[in-house]
């Protein structure tokens, strides 16, 4: 948390000058971390004064500040277990107005920036202080509400304002076509909440860009269908990691009208994977019955098809997508929040070790038995794992180790594998009931020999769901 007790400003290069104009006489400070979470930092510092090391403590708004004397001996030993960078700057202290401004130069790695600090008993006096001759045309931006600026972040990602950017620059090239990849434009030092909103603009962008081409052409290919699914899935799972970076009762009613864009299109999915079974079961079916199937099936897929295409030229999917642009779009006051203003790079470590704790919770939790439900829970976990290593592992932000790699793709697999079995014996069941209504006695009875088959191949293939489970609970409780 920034220091409430001043205000922080950002200040452009040429202030430079000024300082040398002012003759001021600058004090060399070195500064360093060992320690850097949310509620807790250990710092250390060295002046021409004196050695001291500093430690912040407790949640944004309750936070307390300790100092202790240090000594020269016991800062080089700390600086072997620093974080981040060693920062290195020149305070230089200007009288103005019956105040005392400090105006801190870096060198080193952040070389180029300068910061304006006014203590908090000049509070009164800060609107004409900004108005001065001599510093109103170097200030830049009041920086005293974003975290990216808190040294301990200056530290572990260095200077924000090295790659300036407009979130609204960028939206627009994602609608023009202009910006093939947002990794692109994401970097560590970006606030959290607006490269969220870049990632979920550009899935945005994809899904109405599907629904345009479909209500034009009045066709839809199973490829597009999949590629929306994809999408509306993935955007569920960026709000659903990310969600304390936005306003919850807002969070909610988005998600909502997410799941009714993703839910229209799950009949049309169930009967694709029956037309697949359907291949698979030719010789369990009678030829002239498995014609008329696949016939009815066929006008059902048509059916369907036309209902998703109808439903995105409804107003009801134009008023969900112009909700979803607003929301985006918007400067909503929860993007203003502490969290949404934390780099980018910090927020995502902090996820992804939630993400990887989440999913080792799930896998220690399982007894071996065959529990549908816990299956369920770990497979969200880990195609919200999946999804987060796919989007932002390109940024070269976040790590996992080859093997974690290599354990998560395969109980994917093994997952995958489980659904599919599931979904065969639900499909045997009702092509079973049907056969026996229409007295097809041969194909009943085959379809039974089927269904007990795969029933037994899913016995042991759970044994070797739940051993990869294993595996990889193994490894992550070893992170």
């Amino acid at each position: 948390m920034m220091d409430k007790e001043k205000r922080l400003f950002l200040l452009d290069r040429h202030i430079s000058n000024l300082l040398v104009d002012l003759e001021t006489k600058p004090l060399l400070h070195e500064i360093f971390f060992t320690k850097i979470k949310l509620c807790k930092e250990v710092r250390y510092e060295h002046t021409p004064r004196h050695y001291l090391r500093i430690v912040k403590s407790g949640a944004q708004y309750t936070q307390t500040v300790t100092y202790h004397k240090s000594s020269k001996k016991e800062f080089l030993k700390a600086k072997k277990h620093q974080k981040g960078e060693l920062i290195r700057k020149k305070r230089h202290r200007v009288q103005l107005e019956g105040c005392t401004l400090t105006i801190d130069a870096y060198r080193k790695g952040l070389k180029g920036l300068f910061m304006l600090e006014i203590a908090q008993e000049c509070d009164d006096k800060v609107t004409s202080l900004l108005h001065n001759k001599l510093f109103s045309r170097h200030i830049r931006e009041d920086v005293t509400s974003d975290p990216r600026y808190e040294e301990k972040y200056l530290a572990l990602f260095g200077n924000p304002s090295r790659f300036p950017y407009n979130i609204y620059t960028i939206f627009k090239e994602i609608e023009h076509r202009r910006l093939k990849r947002v990794e692109e434009v994401i970097f560590n030092e970006m606030k959290s909440a607006d490269a969220v909103r870049i990632m979920l603009y550009q899935k945005e962008h994809a899904i109405a860009t599907i629904a345009k081409q479909a209500t034009q052409k009045r066709t839809l290919t199973q490829e597009e269908i999949e590629s929306y699914t994809r999408e509306t899935e993935e955007m569920l799972q960026l709000f659903d990691i990310f969600a304390l970076l936005f306003d919850p009762l807002l969070l909610q009613r988005i998600t909502s009208h997410l799941r009714t864009l993703k839910n229209i299109a799950t009949t049309y999915h169930d009967l694709i994977f029956i037309r697949k079974s359907l291949d698979k079961l030719k010789k369990q079916i009678r030829p002239g019955y498995m014609q008329k199937l696949q016939e009815n099936l066929e006008a059902k897929i048509t059916a369907e098809e036309e209902k998703i295409i109808r439903y995105f030229a409804s107003r009801e999917f134009k008023i969900i997508m112009s909700q979803l642009v607003l929301f985006l779009k918007e400067k909503n006051r929860s993007y203003n929040s502490y969290e949404a203003q934390l780099p980018l790079g910090y927020t995502l470590k902090l996820e992804q070790k939630k993400l990887l704790g989440e999913l080792h919770e799930l896998i220690d939790l399982l007894d071996g038995c065959n529990d549908e439900t816990s299956y369920r829970r770990i497979e969200n976990a880990v195609g919200k794992l999946h999804t987060f290593l796919r989007l932002f592992q390109p940024l070269d932000i976040v790590t996992v180790k080859p093997e974690i790699q290599s354990g998560i793709r395969k109980v994917r697999k093994c997952l995958a594998k489980h659904s599919r079995h599931n979904k065969m014996l639900l499909i045997l069941k009702m092509f079973g009931s049907e056969a026996a209504l229409r007295k097809e006695k041969k194909t009943h009875k085959m379809l039974l020999n089927k269904e007990m088959k795969i029933s037994a191949k899913e016995k042991s293939f759970a044994h070797r769901l739940y051993r990869r489970l294993h595996q990889l609970g193994k490894k992550l409780y070893h992170l």
